[in-house]
């Protein structure tokens, strides 16, 4: 297993202790995944923390919409390009 590995799997069993039964193993899984995937090129050394922050987040079922998939018109703007 590698350290990137643990730490995620340290981050999942973290998670499922503090949101208990309201929200699935899986899903914690599934949103650690998506953290660890977003966060790449991130420093190694802030990457457990960010990794747990970003999908404790996403997990909030205040901020359900954080799971949702971006707005068409908001996933097409890039950087400096004018939309409109």
């Amino acid at each position: 297993m590698t350290p990137e590995l643990a730490r995620a799997t340290d981050a999942v069993s973290r998670l499922v202790d503090e949101l208990g039964p309201a929200i699935s193993r899986d899903a914690v899984v599934a949103a650690v995944a998506q953290a660890c995937d977003d966060l790449r090129g991130s420093p190694v050394g802030a990457l457990p923390e960010l990794v747990e922050r970003l999908a404790r987040v996403r997990l909030d079922p205040a901020d359900r919409r954080a799971l949702r998939p971006p707005h068409p018109v908001w996933a097409s703007r890039r950087p400096g390009i004018p939309v409109g």
